[in-house]
């Protein structure tokens, strides 16, 4: 497993039911929230008709309580899958150096695809890495 490969993510409608059920916002209060001119924005989002423009993803994340980098995953996952990719060969290595790269790919393997808080361990010069 590489960080040229990412694991599967949550969708985009997913995160939006999952941000609004945990906030207990409904449609409309996501619509104004982030400036869409019309109710039924929202439900043409979930149902995949319409797709979130780019920079409305700031907004969302406000709005949902989320992290804009897991949104801008989503959406690109979903309407430029090839430049997500392109993306995460140009910069995920660039961003760490080989061994950064080899415990994150570790982690990953160990990890499932599943979102897990590290338990990280220093020891000096030897760092433990768990993942339950």
């Amino acid at each position: 497993m590489s960080l040229k490969r990412p694991l599967p993510h949550p969708t985009l409608a997913s995160l939006m039911a999952d941000g609004q059920a945990l906030l207990g916002k409904s449609d409309e209060q996501l619509v104004t929230e982030i400036g869409f001119k019309h109710p039924n924005m929202m439900a043409y989002l979930k149902a995949g008709v319409l797709k979130l423009p780019y920079s409305m993803i700031p907004a969302l994340a406000s709005a949902l309580a989320t992290s804009p980098s897991d949104l801008l995953r989503a959406v690109l996952l979903e309407q430029a899958p090839e430049l997500l990719a392109v993306i995460y060969d140009i910069w995920a290595p660039a961003m760490l150096s080989p061994n950064e790269l080899t415990l994150i790919d570790a982690y990953r393997h160990l990890a499932k695809g599943r979102d897990v808080v590290p338990q990280v361990i220093d020891g000096q010069s030897i760092i433990a890495l768990v993942v339950a």
